[in-house]
């Protein structure tokens, strides 16, 4: 059988080919020979080329009615077995990587480090495919080709955690791809062949003459026995292989183009038709009824089913906070209310979702924060836009439109358009927008101020229905505060999505809480709903555990008379009354969704002051104003301080000064010198390698333990057994934190300093931390919107600001009034 196959090899590996056992040998030119040491086989080298020191031969054998079984022993993977000379030989007959495959396999594994083989040999192979299929004609062609290929992959994977993350290292790959002189040997033209056609013997003889000289080429074409048979075949096979495949490749390809054009134009046209009805509600329908009823709702997303022949209710004038464990389904059901995309819900209402998408759109908005603030109002847009085209009619062509005009202006009066601006600004304003922002383009905000232009223009617009999904995360303290003073007087429907227990608190009027793929309605705040699931629990428990013991007694009177033919009636009836309970009346055990713990290992002690910051003052250069001056605190291992203060005012400047990642210019600060210091910020979560599992994320930054240690350390988070070996990627919001706490208390600081710790955590996550700070035996600073946080948390608060940096002297309730009344 006549046949051609790749392998990869180094020089110096040993081969085996058909039980023949050689030895490569690398030339300074790449050319490679193969040394015989069997000559009842006959196989000849074709070519080879070398791609990182990594040579790919190409080998035809002669031998007839025998399959190909070729293996590489790396001689750098064993140098054991080379130095022996008895080296064990790993044999393999599946297909050998492609040549663009190796090229495409060293790009990946310089720009994508810590993918294993498995994931390395999938994504190449797609890629080979697609550059066989279709030949960028340049660099950006490239660029695309992987953006469409890869991008996916990296996103679901785990291993980037955006689209501007996964175009960042598709630019990357690319770049390394096009530094490979076989990609660009190759762009612009078409190639669909997985083994090239063979080049002419005179090609190989002048090749073998430039590489090794005529002398070695005449002994290498003398030990090429049979070639010009096998050369001749061979090249009529993949000539023949290669015009149906590149027939069969253009039928493809244009079906292909055809299909995918044909989805742009459907894609285009949705999008045209969600941007007119996604703002403009079907008016013609509205009776000016406010309620909304889902009697049946059944919601599936991506395969899982999240909510299940349940009920939506919502009464016009309430405030709905929805609770659920993070994946329940929460942000799912609001996008699916934002697109009218529930059968029976009412399509006259006004609905505005605000969400981090929302803010995404403004990074290429070249219009002013105001101007997409009052643009949110699609109506009042959509009836200037038409007044100033009636106008301009009426100027240039003297038509009539004055019926229609005065339609217009008296639903402007009715909207109340004139004072729109003053009203936008306001709300701006209560975000803690700075004047010169407000009047600044929208994309030169950075991603938190989006978000809060995003809900600016929500609550300019005041729908029907206000959606809002965690919109705390982005904002300081005072924002926050203002935010609720706002919504607490909102007189239309609003559902919120929360982990700030204060903040539902003092918006809501309601609870709906999405479990077991139900909606369940409760009346009152949040703090009400605890209570009444407590109850329902306590309740719960008590009536599971009387039926324990009612089974338990039945079950020991059966045993005990079983055997007594006076009892048997009795037992009988017994063994009937069991059955019946385990078959339809057990209850199942309640679970408290609340019940996990979380342990910070103590640290050893040392005296106090183990901080102390002493007449502090800071500016960045020597022309910028100083950001506080004059500042006097400590830090001690039974601290619990709250620095709080607007964005921008130095909170974070003030703890890099205390920690020492900043020199203060006036002043000193000292430290312990045996002080260990621990940050946690939603960075440190965000720079987890997904595609290892925790402990091997410890053991990466903390290398010579043991992976016990870890597992053990990693109990402490409520991380034990399966939670702690599984990927990071396959982790929730809550519990990838929990790993980031696990790595903060590794080395048993004295002091740990949170920043923003409850953004993206669940509410039994944070009840979990604010237990497990409250007993930890080390100093706990933390920078933190989440008032209930910092109320459980906190003893001292620290207010940055007006250039200096003073001890608030009060609760966080007294705080709150303190900068309501500012306002």
């Amino acid at each position: 059988m006549n046949s051609a196959l790749l392998l990869e090899a180094r020089a110096g590996d040993y081969v085996d080919v058909q039980d023949c056992r050689r030895t490569i040998v690398a030339r300074p030119s790449k050319f490679m020979e193969v040394k015989e040491k069997d000559a009842n086989v006959h196989e000849l080298l074709v070519s080879c080329h070398c791609v990182d020191s990594i040579h790919t031969l190409v080998v035809a054998s002669s031998r007839p009615g025998q399959d190909h079984q070729v293996a590489v022993c790396r001689s750098d993977l064993h140098p054991v077995l080379r130095q022996n000379g008895q080296p064990t030989v790993r044999r393999t007959s599946h297909r050998l990587p492609r040549p663009m495959e190796l090229v495409v396999t060293q790009a990946l594994r310089a720009t994508l480090r810590g993918l294993d083989d498995a994931i390395l040999e999938y994504v190449s192979g797609a890629v080979a495919d697609q550059l066989a299929d279709e030949a960028p004609a340049d660099a950006a062609a490239l660029e695309a080709l992987l953006a469409e290929s890869v991008a996916p992959f990296l996103l679901s994977s785990g291993a980037c955690a955006d689209d501007a993350a996964a175009a960042a290292q598709c630019a990357a790959l690319a770049a390394k791809l096009l530094a490979s002189p076989e990609l660009r040997a190759q762009l612009g033209a078409a190639h669909s062949q997985d083994v090239r056609v063979l080049e002419t013997s005179q090609s190989i003889e002048e090749q073998a003459r430039r590489d090794a000289g005529a002398a070695d080429a005449e002994q290498l074409l003398a030990r090429m026995w049979g070639f010009d048979k096998i050369r001749a075949t061979t090249n009529d096979e993949l000539e023949a292989q290669q015009s149906a495949l590149s027939a069969r490749q253009v039928r493809k390809q244009i079906k292909l183009e055809q299909l995918t054009a044909e989805r742009e134009e459907e894609q285009a046209e949705l999008d045209r038709e969600w941007e007119d009805a996604r703002f403009l509600p079907d008016l013609t329908q509205d009776t000016g009824e406010r309620d909304v009823h889902v009697p049946r709702l059944t919601i599936n997303f991506k395969g899982k089913t999240l909510l299940s022949d349940t009920a939506l209710k919502i009464v016009a004038g309430r405030r709905y906070g929805l609770v659920g464990k993070n994946g329940a389904g929460k942000t799912t059901l609001l996008r699916y209310i934002s697109h009218y995309e529930l059968e029976g819900f009412p399509r006259h209402i006004r609905i505005q979702l605000v969400e981090q998408e929302s803010a995404s759109k403004l990074s290429k908005e070249d219009r002013s924060v105001l101007d997409v603030v009052l643009a949110a109002d699609y109506e009042r847009t959509m009836l200037l836009q038409e007044e100033k085209e009636l106008t301009a009619e009426e100027a240039s062509q003297g038509a009539d439109h004055s019926a229609r005009l005065k339609e217009i202006y008296d639903r402007l009066v009715d909207i109340d358009s004139d004072t729109a601006e003053s009203r936008a600004r306001s709300i701006l304003s209560g975000l803690q927008f700075p004047d010169h922002v407000v009047d600044g383009p929208a994309k030169a905000l950075s991603g938190g101020w989006r978000m809060r232009t995003a809900l600016a223009g929500a609550l300019f617009m005041a729908p029907d229905l206000l959606l809002l999904d965690e919109p705390t995360n982005h904002l300081d303290l005072e924002a926050v505060i203002w935010l609720e003073h706002y919504l607490e007087k909102y007189d239309k429907q609003m559902i919120v999505v929360s982990h700030d227990r204060n903040f539902l608190n003092a918006v809501t009027t309601d609870i709906i809480h999405l479990t077991q793929q139900k909606l369940q309605y409760y009346k009152g705040d949040y703090n009400t709903f605890e209570h009444t699931m407590k109850e329902n629990l306590r309740q719960q428990r008590k009536a599971y555990d009387a039926q324990q013991m009612k089974i338990q007694h039945m079950q020991e009177f059966i045993e005990r008379f079983r055997a007594n033919a006076k009892k048997a009636p009795l037992v009988q009836s017994r063994v009937k009354a069991l059955d019946k309970i385990l078959r339809n009346e057990l209850i199942d055990e309640p679970e408290d969704e609340h019940a996990f713990r979380m342990h910070f290992p103590p640290p050893e002690p040392l005296g106090r002051p183990i901080i102390a910051v002493e007449d502090v003052g800071f500016r960045y250069t020597p022309e910028s104003p100083l950001l506080f001056k004059d500042v006097h605190m400590g830090v001690d291992m039974s601290s619990r301080i709250g620095i709080l203060g607007v964005n921008g005012s130095g909170k974070s400047t003030l703890i890099n000064i205390m920690i020492g990642k900043l020199r203060a210019n006036q002043g000193s600060v000292t430290m312990n010198p045996r002080l260990r210091v621990a940050t946690f910020t939603q960075h440190h979560v965000d720079s987890l390698d997904l595609s290892k599992s925790a402990v091997q994320n410890m053991k990466e930054m903390f290398p010579g333990h043991e992976p016990d240690e870890f597992r053990s350390h990693l109990g402490r988070f409520n991380l034990s057994g399966e939670l702690a070996i599984k990927p990071t990627r396959t982790l929730s919001g809550g519990q990838k934190s929990r790993v980031g706490f696990a790595l903060m208390t590794w080395r048993l600081p004295h002091v740990v300093v949170l920043d923003e710790p409850t953004n993206h955590l669940d509410m039994e996550t944070i009840d979990a931390l604010i237990d497990a700070l409250r007993e930890y035996k080390g100093g706990v600073v933390i920078v933190s919107h989440d008032q209930h946080f910092v109320t459980s948390v906190c003893e001292e608060l620290w207010v940055v600001g007006d250039q200096k940096v003073a001890r608030f002297r009060g609760t966080m309730s007294e705080y709150k009034n303190h900068v309501l009344a500012k306002k």
